[in-house]
């Protein structure tokens, strides 16, 4: 029930932020019916909606239960060292969440499916909830270009242009801290192939569908 209520159609971003916040609920419940993985796998999704206010109590949640299930501080202590560390110091650390393939419980398959049915969004803020909506269904690659085209289709205001810049770079970052590699995505959309100092940028969005993609669950 609190996934459909999750994958109801929703006004704006902030409708859809607000009915997030119980997603810790729905990992309680997963947890106690022994579904550890796919307890683990909302917990991904809940790194990838929660507001950056938030974030870091979210972390510290999410090794909690990771320890829980695990019985052990194995994945626990990885996805804290790469949280914590330095971007510098990260070197090859990986999210551990990561390594998980997508969600696939009913409610989130049958709202893809009628993603994939419907016509599309008529309007950068449409766009915008899409990609919102697409991040609780555990589909950061596809969140990140529904974000990318609410920039396409945004004003040209600072405040909607930061917005949608934001939330086109937000997938990567979530899942790989990797500012430096948010950042070409962000330098990507406000300038193009042609950076401010007149240097080539190439096109970021190729390695970033890489980097959130997940391992196929055959």
């Amino acid at each position: 029930m609190l996934r459909e209520r999750m994958a109801a159609p929703a006004r704006d971003v902030g409708e859809l932020h607000s009915r997030f916040e119980r997603v810790p609920e729905i990992i309680e419940l997963l947890i106690a019916l022994g579904r550890k993985d796919e307890a683990l796998r909302e917990a991904r999704v809940l790194t990838f909606v929660t507001p950056d206010r938030n974030y870091q109590k979210v972390v510290d949640t999410v090794t909690q239960w990771l320890k829980t299930l695990d019985g052990n501080l194995g994945r626990a202590n990885a996805f804290l060292s790469f949280q914590q560390a330095d971007e510098e110091k990260r070197g090859d650390r990986k999210n551990p969440l990561m390594d998980l393939p997508a969600l696939d419980d009913p409610v989130r398959m049958g709202t893809l499916k009628a993603f994939e049915d419907a016509p599309p969004p008529a309007d950068w803020n449409a766009w915008l909830t899409r990609s919102a909506h697409l991040l609780w269904l555990d589909r950061p690659a596809e969140a990140m270009d529904a974000a990318a085209k609410a920039f396409s289709a945004a004003p040209m205001s600072d405040a909607a242009l930061q917005a949608c810049a934001a939330a086109t770079a937000r997938p990567l970052l979530s899942a790989t801290r990797d500012t430096a590699a948010a950042q070409r995505i962000v330098d990507y959309l406000l300038w193009g192939e042609n950076g401010p100092d007149g240097k080539k940028l190439d096109n970021p969005f190729p390695e970033a569908r890489q980097r959130l993609a997940y391992p196929d669950p055959k």
